[in-house]
């Protein structure tokens, strides 16, 4: 999705989308269930989702009727929400769809790595933090181990939170919400109709 205005703290995409929800969540839903009958053809499958230990920071839950509020929330605040929806439609789409299916969906933490997003240092992060980043040939290795490996497939991982690099990690609270996921996925599903009913 592209953005319809210079990144400031807060912009909409072109289709007036709230941008960090838009881009790391919305773009991918649509993307992912456009596929997923090709994905299904083709199991055994993994789908990985890049989240972050961004929700760690997550202050309530996603408000979704405020989502394209620019006094709702600070730009942190909006980017570990949308890498919360990361991880909430992982483990959605495994009970809606993939149950009894050889597709395997899980969520992962990169690690701070360190790309053009740390030096623009948008969200006003420490130094420290920003010192202890890892390399994005580093980032990639967790994101390799949930796409590649045959682990994931032999111990039937499902629904899981993986950390760098390839370990399963501590899910944040709000990850096991399973009411959440339902009214996130169903909130999506939604905007995405009205949006491609206006096209």
């Amino acid at each position: 999705m592209r953005v319809s205005q210079q990144r400031n703290t807060f912009s909409l995409t072109e289709d007036g989308i709230q941008e960090e929800f838009g881009v790391n969540h919305v773009g991918h839903f649509l993307l992912t269930k456009l596929l997923l009958p090709k994905i299904k053809a083709s199991q055994p499958a993994q789908i990985v989702n890049v989240s972050s230990s961004a929700p760690l920071i997550v202050e309530g839950v996603i408000e979704f009727e405020k989502l394209n509020d620019p006094n709702a929330q600070e730009p942190a605040q909006r980017y570990a929400l949308s890498k919360l929806a990361n991880g909430l439609f992982a483990n959605e789409l495994n009970k809606r769809y993939l149950e009894g299916e050889q597709v395997y969906v899980d969520s992962l933490h990169p690690g701070i790595v360190n790309i053009n997003m740390m030096k623009r240092n948008d969200f006003s992060l420490p130094e420290t933090y920003i010192a202890n980043s890892i390399s994005p040939e580093d980032g990639a290795i967790t994101t390799l181990y949930c796409a590649t490996s045959p682990e994931i497939q032999e111990k039937n991982y499902r629904g899981r939170y993986f950390v760098p690099f390839g370990i399963e990690g501590e899910k944040y609270s709000y990850l096991d919400d399973d009411d959440l996921a339902k009214r996130l996925w169903e909130f999506t599903e939604n905007l995405i109709n009205e949006k491609l009913s206006q096209k």
